[in-house]
């Protein structure tokens, strides 16, 4: 039997309208950080798309199909979709013509002679077997359709054979009330429904405590330091354990990387500065001399987890893209040498420093 899946991402609402509510979305895309809807965004090297992909395809699923709102295409197509997948991206013009485009995919899937199609309406990061799920289907007499559950609710993934009631499941799918016909396969896996900003937070952490099944990428070079291809991390830098550095970020000295932070790829941490209980995004430049403290940063923009403050921050030489920029040049030259100046008029206060965070 071929089995292919569908993966549905919105149009986002902004995520830090999700900073500390209770009551979030439960299932679906539910936030962005700068227009990149949060199962997009790298955490520890991949992001939820690229993790759920790798789960379906570990169960036999090698055809995909990424239905993306039309703003959204230029992110889906940047993203690093492992190798030998046959990915299909297709896209649909606001919330109207999303289940429209869901159909259309399915009758192709369907006329392609796939036997069972999963939809995942794309947001929360649930580890379940998608076999699992197809042989609760087939145990309960073929059953046309499937929805999947955990112990909260909707998880936003369905099963679905070409026999399915696509109408019944088109209102389910919507928020619009359930199909009493449909069978709930309910798991307690972990899920993590990435409804708020401190979800994004909980995940790490979760990854660094073995709460779950996900890793980071890279290479463990140490127990509990995960370090990326191409990452430079100066020999005068201190990681603390659990910690990680992706792809091509660079690390710069007299810095701290502590209480389980994690750097994306192509980040700069700039000379002297603490990174504490956070998570710094891809393509990030962190200035120096800085202390950040529970909070996701990404370019210019720093969420503040514990306050429920989001920052937009326009100076360079603070936060931003991690771009070539003289005046991050001229600054950073001015302030070594003031540390420096500082170091040797007053070395007791520098001896042990990095040794106490």
């Amino acid at each position: 039997m071929k089995t292919a899946a569908i993966l549905v991402l919105g149009s986002p609402a902004p995520a830090y309208s999700f900073l500390a509510s209770d009551n979030g979305q439960a299932s679906g895309c539910s936030g962005d950080i700068a227009g990149i809807p949060l199962s997009c965004i790298e955490i520890l090297g991949a992001s939820i798309l690229q993790r759920t992909m790798q789960r379906f395809a570990d169960a036999g699923v090698d055809l995909f199909t990424i239905l993306a709102d039309a703003s959204l295409l230029k992110v889906v197509k940047l993203a690093n979709v492992m190798p030998g997948w046959l990915v299909k991206v297709n896209s649909f013009q606001g919330d109207a013509d999303v289940w429209p485009a869901i159909e259309r995919s399915l009758q192709i899937d369907f006329a392609n002679e796939i036997n069972n199609v999963f939809l995942i309406k794309l947001g929360a990061y649930a580890e379940f077997d998608p076999n699992a799920v197809l042989q609760f289907a087939q145990n309960n007499h073929d059953q046309a359709a499937v929805r999947v559950h955990d112990t909260l609710g909707s998880v936003g993934i369905w099963l679905f054979k070409q026999s399915a009631n696509l109408e019944a499941a088109a209102k389910e799918f919507q928020n619009q009330g359930q199909d009493s016909a449909m069978k709930t396969y309910f798991f307690d896996g972990y899920v993590n429904r990435l409804s708020r900003m401190q979800d994004l937070r909980r995940f790490v952490m979760d990854v660094f405590q073995s709460r779950c099944s996900a890793y980071p990428q890279g290479n463990e070079l140490r127990p509990g330091v995960w370090i990326d291809d191409g990452a430079q991390v100066h020999k005068q830098a201190r990681i603390v354990p659990p910690a990680y550095i992706g792809k091509n970020t660079r690390v710069g000295p007299a810095s701290l990387i502590t209480r389980s932070s994690s750097i994306e790829r192509d980040c700069n941490v700039d000379y002297g500065t603490v990174v504490e209980d956070s998570c710094v995004l891809a393509g990030t430049y962190i200035g120096t001399g800085l202390d950040v403290t529970h909070s996701v940063v990404c370019g210019n923009m720093l969420i503040h987890l514990n306050q429920n403050l989001v920052m937009e921050i326009n100076d360079e030489i603070l936060i931003g893209p991690n771009v070539t920029s003289r005046l991050r040049g001229v600054f950073r030259r001015h302030d070594k040498k003031a540390v420096a100046k500082h170091k040797d008029e007053h070395p007791t206060h520098w001896k042990g420093f990095y040794e106490n965070r």
